[in-house]
C-alpha cells in the first residue's frame, strides 16, 4: 500500500526518528506519565482511576493539539522556505487533515471541559458520588494524533531519498526538476 510507504524511511533515519519518540512523544507527555505515575505510588487509586481523572481534565486533548500542532508547523516552515516543496500533495492534505483535527478536538476538549464544569457543580450540591467513566472519543483522538504526526514527520524525511518514494510523489514535478538542472540554453540559443 502506498499510503504508509512514509514509515519506511524509518530505516534510514533511525537516531532522528528515536529522538522524535523521545522528544516529542515521551517527554511531551511528560505530564500524563507523571500524574499516573505519582499518583500509582502517592495514592490509593487505581492506575484505570488514574487514567479516568486524566481524561476529565482532558489532558490528552491538550496534548495531541499541541503534538499535531508542532507537526503541521513543520510542513508551514517547508513551505514558507523551500523554493520547491517535494511531496507537496501530500503535505497539503495532511495539513488540511491537521487543521480540520486540531478545530474538531479543540471543540470537543471546550464541550468536554463545559461537562467537567458542569460535573463538578453537580458534584459539589450533591453528596452521592457520581461513577468514573472512560472518555474513549479522547482515546481516540490520542491514538490518531499520535499515528499522524509520526506519519507527518516520515513524510518530512521523505526529502533524503525522493526517488525511492516518487510513486507517492508527482512523478512530473520530479521530472521536470531534473531537466531544469540539465538546461543550460533556451529554445532560442540563449544561455540561461
Amino acid at each position: 500500500m502506498e499510503i504508509i510507504k512514509p514509515f519506511k524511511i524509518i530505516k534510514q533515519i533511525k537516531p532522528v526518528f528515536l529522538l522524535f519518540i523521545i522528544m516529542s512523544i515521551i517527554i511531551g507527555q511528560i505530564g500524563i506519565i507523571g500524574s499516573i505515575t505519582l499518583g500509582a505510588t502517592e495514592t490509593s487509586l487505581s492506575m484505570r482511576e488514574l487514567l479516568i481523572i486524566n481524561l476529565d481534565a482532558g489532558n490528552l486533548y491538550t496534548f495531541s493539539i499541541a503534538l499535531i500542532a508542532t507537526s503541521f508547523n513543520q510542513y508551514f516552515i517547508d513551505f514558507l522556505i523551500e523554493e520547491e516543496v517535494l511531496f507537496k500533495k501530500y503535505k497539503i492534505i495532511l495539513a488540511v487533515i491537521s487543521i480540520a483535527l486540531i478545530i474538531f478536538m479543540t471543540l470537543f476538549y471546550s464541550v468536554h471541559q463545559l461537562h467537567s464544569l458542569e460535573n463538578s457543580l453537580i458534584k459539589a450540591e450533591s453528596a452521592i458520588p457520581t461513577s468514573l467513566r472512560l472518555d474513549c472519543l479522547q482515546i481516540v483522538f490520542y491514538i490518531i494524533c499520535i499515528i499522524l504526526s509520526t506519519y507527518m514527520f516520515c513524510v518530512n524525511f521523505l526529502k533524503l531519498d525522493p526517488e525511492s518514494y516518487i510513486e507517492i510523489d508527482d512523478q512530473n514535478l520530479l521530472k521536470l526538476k531534473k531537466s531544469t538542472t540539465k538546461v543550460e540554453t533556451d529554445s532560442q540559443g540563449a544561455k540561461v
